[in-house]
């Protein structure tokens, strides 16, 4: 089954290949951050390839057992291959989610700043849901999140100081 389009699959295993050689010559060994980055492709490039040819032989199989299904009229059968078929999609899903983050600065971190600015409580509130908003979407996609710094307003100590006489 030949996927395409997207996924570059012809250029990503040309590369895969020009990877795995450049990674048996013992002189890149010498330069660690271009045998780390090499070694990194070479992960991202199997993952992807192997995520593909197992999707492809899952849609294969699932055509094989169609045709038995249907040729034994077995409902129940078909009810089993609905539920391979939403398996299936959600795995390409996630493989077209990591082909969009696939561009050469992807890979790096991201610092993200949140701040409730002058907003008061509420403006403080919405950049709490914020930040737990996105630090669960990191989660739930694999990706690494921390939280380096976290400082609450100041604003309501004041009124409270000023006001009490402290």
């Amino acid at each position: 089954m030949c996927f395409g389009g997207i996924f570059d699959l012809d250029l990503k295993q040309e590369r895969l290949e020009e990877v795995i050689l450049e990674l048996e010559n013992p002189h890149v060994w010498q330069d660690n951050e271009r045998a780390q980055a090499l070694s990194q492709e070479r992960s991202s490039l199997e993952k992807v390839l192997h995520g593909v040819q197992f999707l492809s032989q899952q849609l294969e199989d699932l055509d094989s057992l169609v045709l038995m299904a249907k040729e034994e009229n077995d409902l129940a059968a078909f009810g089993d291959i609905l539920d391979d078929i939403a398996s299936i999609d959600a795995s390409l899903t996630k493989l077209e989610f990591r082909r969009m983050f696939s561009g050469d600065m992807d890979a790096h971190g991201a610092y993200v700043d949140i701040q409730g600015g002058s907003g008061g409580t509420e403006a403080q509130d919405w950049a709490e849901m914020l930040l737990r908003m996105y630090l669960r979407w990191c989660d739930q996609r694999g990706f690494k999140a921390s939280l380096i710094e976290a400082s609450p307003e100041k604003w309501w100590y004041q009124k409270c100081h000023h006001s009490c006489g402290r």
